[in-house]
C-alpha cells in the first residue's frame, strides 16, 4: 500500500447559531493508491466538536456628544466636529472628498466574545444628500482616543476588514450599514482590548462616484444620529471545555481508514 499525504487543510473554529456549540475542522488530504485494485482515496477529514454551549449577548449606543461625529477633507483638512451633519462625499479630488468618522464610548464587548453581527445605523438629512458611497474601517486601536485629543480622521490607523456602503437614493430614512462583524472583532482580538473601552468607525468615501450624503449629527438634538448595534457569543466552557473527536473520511477506502484509527 502507498500512503502520501499531500495538504493539511487551515483550522476552522466557528460558533453554530442554531445549536450553540463551538466546533473546530481539520481537514487532511491523503492520497492512497491500492496497488490490487488501483482504487484512490484523496481526502480525509477529522472534526473536533466541544462539548460546551454559548450564550448570546447584545450591546448598542449612539454617539455620545458632539465631538464623536465628525468629517474631514479626503487630504487631511477641513475637520469639522460641530456641524449639525455629518458629510460623506465621494470625489476625484481629494481636497473635496469628505470621509467622516463616528466614536463609540463604553462598548461592551468581553474578550471571550464571538461577534456574530454589528451594524451602524445613520439618518439621511433630506432627500437631496441621500447617496453613500463608501468603504467602512474601524479604527485599528485598544481605546480610541476622542477627536478633541487627536482632531484628525485620516491619521487614524484603519483596521485590515472593511465592508463597502452604498445606498441610491436614501431619502429622509435610516440607513443601515451591512454587517461589521468582522472590523469590531478585529478591534475586540486585540492584546490592549478591555470591554468598556471606545472603538470608532471610519467612513472613507470612495474616490469615484461624486456621491454625496449627509448625516444627521449628535447636534442636531433630534436623537437621530449614528447608533451602532453589537450582537455577540460567549462560550460558556471556552476556557477548558472537553473536546468531543468526531472522525470521518471522504471516499469509500475502509481498509486506509481502519489503518488510520
Amino acid at each position: 500500500m502507498t500512503r502520501r499525504a499531500t495538504n493539511i487543510g487551515t483550522e476552522v473554529e466557528y460558533v453554530d447559531t442554531n445549536n450553540q456549540k463551538r466546533a473546530t475542522s481539520i481537514g487532511v488530504q491523503v492520497e492512497y493508491i491500492d496497488p490490487s485494485t488501483s482504487a484512490r482515496l484523496t481526502s480525509i477529514g477529522v472534526q473536533v466538536e466541544y462539548s460546551d454551549t454559548a450564550t448570546s449577548g447584545d450591546f448598542d449606543t449612539p454617539v455620545g456628544s458632539g465631538p464623536d461625529d465628525v468629517e474631514e477633507a479626503g487630504d487631511g483638512t477641513g475637520f469639522v466636529s460641530n456641524n449639525t451633519y455629518v458629510t460623506i462625499e465621494s470625489n476625484t479630488t481629494a481636497p473635496s472628498r469628505k470621509n467622516a468618522a463616528f466614536r463609540f464610548t463604553g462598548v461592551t464587548l468581553p474578550g471571550n466574545a464571538t461577534v456574530i453581527n454589528a451594524t451602524m445605523l445613520l439618518q439621511a438629512v433630506d432627500a437631496i444628500d441621500d447617496d453613500l458611497y463608501s468603504d467602512v474601517y474601524g479604527e485599528d486601536a485598544d481605546n480610541s482616543v476622542d477627536f478633541t485629543t487627536n482632531p484628525s480622521i485620516n491619521s487614524r490607523v484603519k483596521t485590515s476588514a472593511f465592508a463597502t456602503w452604498i445606498i441610491d437614493a436614501a431619502g429622509t430614512n435610516t440607513i443601515e450599514s451591512p454587517n461589521l462583524a468582522e472590523i469590531v472583532q478585529e478591534i475586540k482580538d486585540r492584546p490592549g482590548w478591555v470591554s468598556g473601552n471606545a472603538l470608532t468607525i471610519l467612513v472613507y468615501a470612495k474616490i469615484a462616484g461624486n456621491k454625496k450624503f449627509k448625516a444627521k449629527a449628535f447636534e442636531a438634538l433630534s436623537g437621530a444620529h449614528a447608533e451602532l448595534f453589537i450582537t455577540y457569543l460567549i462560550s460558556s466552557g471556552s476556557d477548558g471545555a472537553s473536546p468531543i473527536i468526531r472522525h470521518y473520511y471522504i471516499g469509500r477506502h475502509p481498509r486506509l481508514w481502519a489503518e488510520m484509527q
